[in-house]
């Protein structure tokens, strides 16, 4: 039986007018998600800003096939994700997430999946396959919420992020389509 928060709950494409709203999501969720890992690197006091500008151009130029969907509860942005075409040309897979991010008190809802499975139909929509994304191995919680949908591990890379080495791992979904149908129903 659905509860009140989950009849409540939408997922659409993203307007230029939600550069704001997404901004304070992306820092937000930033913090809850690697406030841990990065420790104090991640609470950074001008993400905000940095954020809405990079918001402001990505919305105002969305990348050939790509796009950002908004998660909403009652009407308040509470995430958001955005995909496109792969970035990496020694991928395989034709799609990938670039972004996911939702605020912890809206987790647990049925956003996250329904992000994904939107976006990977969007994927589809353009001729797309196979898609990945990628998670901070210690983000253990992402890890087991894209392994629970199906993708799995592959590639591992080490690179600095906030001034530490970190270790990413890219999640793969080799047919996008059981999910992608999820956002048709």
């Amino acid at each position: 039986m659905a509860g009140p928060a989950s009849t409540s709950a939408a997922i659409r494409p993203a307007r230029r007018a939600d550069a704001g709203a997404i901004a304070v999501v992306h820092a937000q969720a930033w913090r809850e998600s690697y406030g841990g890992i990065l420790g104090p690197a991640a609470w950074d006091a001008g993400a905000e800003g940095r954020r809405l500008r990079q918001w402001r151009r990505i919305l105002a130029r969305p990348r050939q096939g790509g796009g950002t969907l908004v998660a909403t509860l009652t009407g308040e942005t509470v995430g958001f994700g955005a995909y496109g075409p792969q970035r990496e040309d020694d991928r395989l897979a034709d799609g990938e997430i670039y972004a996911l991010y939702l605020l912890g008190r809206a987790q647990g809802l049925g956003l996250g999946r329904r992000l994904v499975a939107a976006m990977l139909a969007r994927m589809r929509g353009w001729g797309a396959t196979s898609a990945d994304v990628w998670a901070l191995e210690r983000n253990e919680k992402a890890c087991a919420f894209y392994a629970a949908l199906g993708a799995r591990p592959e590639a591992r890379r080490i690179f600095s992020m906030q001034g530490r080495r970190v270790a990413e791992r890219v999640f793969v979904w080799d047919d996008i389509d059981r999910l992608a149908d999820l956002a048709e129903r």
